[in-house]
């Protein structure tokens, strides 16, 4: 699958040029020909996305900073002009780096494969934390694992131990209520990490938050499994690391969970 590009410049000349490169490069291109057109794109979730400084109305700098707690990927800012006060509203806005106007096509691919690559790497770094878990819990309830990871460019700081336990304790849930496949969505940045949790059974009861007490079920038996203890345990351990547990049901069906961890100091 080809990466997806973003490109948000007012010069539509420049548009068309890169859009020609790049695509000759094999990406996948979206443009943008404003700030406001560029927020509009958001949705069709880039890999990276190059972004123009210099717009009427919403300047790069503005939609750079609307736009990084919804995207995870590697923003470039393309300008014709940067002092030094610029680099530090562009990186503290969410910028990943800046590239110079007028640049060589050379020095742009090499930009966005670097930035790229880096990208994978990070991502291959949260997956492996979790890949091991999900193969042994697929082979032991004969069920698909699908895994997704949105990260930010900050690392997360966490007690391992706890993060890990609560996903065993909520993969081990759905899997067990499921009826073929769970979905796990990781979303890392640098002050949370949420974990959630997506199956296809038949989702909660209305009291689903009475399911995080200590020993609730039809019996004791019941309770000392995931549905009872083990939840109340993921609760409490959430709650240690200064998140939260959230319970509910997907409209389509099925029951989702989402861990919600923030970072340690």
């Amino acid at each position: 699958m080809a990466y997806k590009i973003l490109i948000i410049d007012d010069d539509t000349e420049l548009l068309k040029m890169l859009n020609k490169f790049l695509k000759m490069k094999k990406y996948e291109i979206v443009t943008a020909e404003n700030g406001l057109e560029g927020l509009n794109k958001i949705k069709l979730q880039p890999d990276i996305i190059l972004l123009d400084v210099n717009m009427p109305n919403i300047d790069g700098i503005e939609v750079c900073r609307r736009i990084r707690d919804k995207v995870a990927c590697p923003i470039l800012f393309l300008t014709a002009g940067v002092d030094e006060q610029d680099v530090v509203n562009g990186l503290s806005s969410g910028g990943d780096d800046y590239i110079l106007k007028p640049f060589s096509l050379k020095e742009l691919d090499a930009r966005i494969t670097a930035h790229l690559k880096r990208e994978t790497r990070r991502k291959e770094k949260t997956e492996c934390c979790f890949q091991g878990e999900l193969a042994i819990l697929e082979k032991e309830y004969g069920k698909q694992c699908m895994l997704q990871v949105s990260e930010s460019k900050e690392e997360f700081y966490g007690d391992k131990e706890i993060i890990l336990e609560v996903t065993e304790n909520l993969l081990s849930n759905a899997l067990r209520h499921g009826k073929r496949q769970v979905k796990i969505m990781v979303k890392a940045g640098y002050a949370k990490l949420s974990i959630c949790v997506m199956d296809d059974g038949d989702g909660f009861r209305e009291d689903a938050e009475k399911i995080t007490e200590a020993f609730y079920g039809q019996n004791v038996k019941d309770s000392l499994k995931h549905a009872g203890l083990g939840m109340y345990i993921s609760r409490l351990y959430c709650e240690k690391h200064g998140g939260k547990l959230v319970l509910g049901n997907d409209e389509h069906g099925g029951a989702v969970v989402t861990a919600i961890f923030r970072r340690i100091v």
